[in-house]
C-alpha cells in the first residue's frame, strides 16, 4: 500500500504549494508520489463541460477536484491511498502513519473526509440566509459539513 498526495494550486498559490510538499517530503512522502496540479493539468475534456472555468470562479467552482481526483486515482494500484489537500492545508507529521493505521483497521472503509469545526451557518449560500427557516437554523448549528478541502481515498 502506497500513499499518495495530490494538490492544486493556481499561479496565486504556487509558493504555498510549493511550502506543502516541503512539509510532505519531511512527513516521509516520496518524491515520486506526490502530484502537484495546477490549471495546466486541466485539459479539454474538463473545459468541455466547464467552459467558463477560470481562476476567478475557482476553476469550475471547485469542479477540478473530483476530474483531477479521477485522473490520478486511475493510474494507482489496487489498495493505494490517494491524499487530497488544498495548498492552504499543512499536513502534519504523522499524517501517512495515520492513514496507513486507519484503512488497515477500516478494511470496509474507502473514503475519508474530516469534518471541519464551523458550522454550516457561516457559510450559507445567499439565496439560504433569506429563505431562512427554523429547520435550517438548527440543523446548521448542529451538523458540521465534510470538509472537501483534505480527502483520503483508497
Amino acid at each position: 500500500m502506497k500513499i499518495h498526495f495530490c494538490s492544486f494550486a493556481s499561479e496565486n498559490f504556487i509558493c504555498r504549494q510549493n511550502l506543502q510538499k516541503e512539509f510532505l517530503l519531511e512527513s516521509g512522502f516520496s518524491q515520486e508520489n506526490i502530484y502537484l496540479l495546477n490549471p495546466s493539468n486541466l485539459n479539454k475534456d474538463f473545459y468541455k463541460y466547464q467552459p467558463n472555468a477560470s481562476e476567478l470562479n475557482c476553476f469550475g467552482w471547485f469542479t477540478f477536484k473530483p476530474y483531477l481526483l479521477i485522473s490520478i486515482l486511475e493510474k494507482l494500484e489496487e489498495g493505494d491511498i490517494l491524499l487530497y489537500m488544498d495548498v492552504n492545508d499543512k499536513p502534519l507529521k504523522g499524517i501517512k502513519k495515520y492513514l496507513e493505521n486507519f484503512f488497515l483497521e477500516n478494511k470496509k472503509i474507502n473514503i475519508l473526509a474530516p469534518k471541519t469545526n464551523y458550522p454550516n451557518i457561516k457559510f450559507l449560500s445567499r439565496f439560504h440566509k433569506q429563505n431562512l427557516s427554523i429547520e435550517l437554523i438548527f440543523s446548521s448549528f448542529i451538523n458540521f459539513q465534510p470538509e472537501a478541502g483534505t480527502i483520503a481515498i483508497k
